[in-house]
């Protein structure tokens, strides 16, 4: 799919409009996506992983990750190296699976025990819960049916490697901000970790004290075929990135010889976004994920690098609470993915009404204001629908990377000032705010379990 060509023919036919009946049809016309293979490149500054994916009938794949080269780093070991970059191309695959969605995914590119392919097929079904969900397709995909891996059976065992220190991924956020804060008396064994440049992480990182000599950029590219077919009308939305991000990172890790990556993921990200259901926007971001994942890592990858999230024992409200103390950050930090292109928070979505719900009552107004500008989310009242959905009124959360809804109420409990936003709310929903101990509680003490080592649970106070 290097040309147009096959792309203009599949843009041309067209699907059904049910749900049921577009699924069917378009798992009939390609009934399997095959990961043929990966390549290995050394270059002088690094190391580029290729990975090789055909759609039957339609177009080929190649999306890759580069991971610069460590300075006077040894050669990695390379039956651990290889196994590291067949699991990278793997998380990869979702995105090119979803599109289609056929039945068989096909892979020829390495092996897999019935343990492994059990684990990959549990994170296909909860990482695409929300895929699935808002594409209409939660009735008709069977877990136990929906994708099956035709893959031979074997594969190698896990391998030890030389590592030490932290690495921690950066998104511009403020939680990783936060962990890098947490993280100021192990600074000169840890390093930042971003997967492609962004102006937040570079300044956000920056003033914690991790310039360019303390940052590894690696960079992942999408093919731009797969823009194509969702140009075409073939399926969209939204994937795992998070476990791609992991399965990045620990190669990261071990291409630099380091023994930790420290996540920043906290307790709330693990509430189901659709209420009495296992669907979650953040499921790779869940506890549930980062057990399973760590211990993939330690059974099948290495035994050498650990997976954890610093942040696990906090809620958002202490995350908030600590970010505040930042000042310096407040003009620097972005989430918003609406206005991500334009490195921008837009004001208008759940992401930047929630982060300004957390943040109401630990800033005053001209301190929120250096975040999202003179009129901030909560100064607009025509987002009550959101705050709604926020605050659980409304059976759904947003599908965003949002705290509880039980944090929201909350922050609204223990906010100082009412701003117009809020006092609509409050004009109908008054009665779901705890009161004042009850919303306190939240800023004290651990919230759910944790795999954070001993030696780092000082920093959590």
């Amino acid at each position: 799919m290097r040309g147009g060509r096959e792309e203009t023919n599949l843009g041309v036919l067209s699907t059904p409009s049910d749900p049921a009946e577009r699924f069917a049809a378009l798992r009939a016309r390609h009934p399997e996506l095959v990961y043929e293979r990966f390549e290995i490149v050394e270059e002088a500054d690094g190391w580029r992983f290729d990975f090789h994916f055909t759609l039957a009938n339609g177009p080929r794949f190649q999306p890759f990750l580069f991971v610069p080269k460590k300075p006077g780093a040894p050669p990695p070991d390379r039956a651990l190296l290889e196994n590291l970059a067949f699991h990278a191309g793997l998380a990869e695959s979702i995105s090119y699976w979803k599109a289609a969605c056929p039945p068989v995914l096909r892979i020829e590119a390495g092996d897999l025990s019935p343990e492994q392919t059990a684990w990959w097929r549990d994170l296909f079904y909860h990482g695409l819960g929300e895929f699935f969900y808002l594409n209409g397709l939660i009735s008709v995909v069977d877990r136990a049916s929906f994708v099956s891996f035709a893959v031979k059976e074997g594969g190698p065992g896990p391998i030890a490697c030389p590592a030490e220190g932290n690495l921690v991924p950066v998104g511009g956020g403020k939680d990783s901000l936060v962990t890098l804060d947490l993280l100021a008396p192990f600074h000169a064994e840890t390093d930042c970790f971003f997967l492609n440049p962004s102006r937040a992480r570079e300044e956000g990182a920056a003033l914690f004290g991790y310039g360019p000599e303390k940052t590894i950029v690696a960079r992942r590219r999408l093919d731009p075929a797969l823009m194509e077919l969702n140009r075409a009308g073939y399926w969209n939305g939204h994937t795992p990135f998070s476990a791609l991000l992991g399965f990045s990172a620990v190669l990261a890790a071990v291409l630099w010889g380091k023994r930790r990556v420290v996540l920043s993921n906290e307790a709330s990200a693990s509430e189901p976004t659709v209420p009495g259901t296992e669907i979650n926007h953040q499921y790779s971001k869940s506890w549930d994920y980062e057990r399973a994942f760590s211990a993939y890592v330690a059974r099948w990858l290495t035994p050498s690098v650990s997976y954890f999230s610093l942040l696990r024992p906090w809620n958002e409200l202490q995350i908030a609470r600590r970010f505040a103390r930042e000042e310096r950050a407040l003009s620097v930090f972005r989430s918003c993915n609406v206005g991500s292109a334009k490195d921008l928070w837009c004001g208008e979505c759940p992401k930047c009404l929630f982060v300004d719900v957390l943040l109401l009552p630990f800033l005053s107004h001209e301190r929120r204001a250096a975040v999202f500008g003179p009129a901030t989310p909560l100064d607009k009242p025509a987002l009550l629908p959101i705050l709604e959905e926020l605050a659980g009124v409304a059976p759904v959360k947003p599908f965003e990377c949002v705290g509880t809804t039980e944090e929201v109420l909350a922050a609204l409990a223990l906010a100082g000032e009412r701003p117009p936003l809020a006092a609509a709310f409050l004009e109908t929903h008054a009665a779901r705010l705890p009161d004042h101990a009850l919303a306190e509680a939240l800023l004290s003490g651990f919230h759910g379990p944790h795999q954070v080592p001993d030696s780092f649970l000082p920093l959590l106070g």
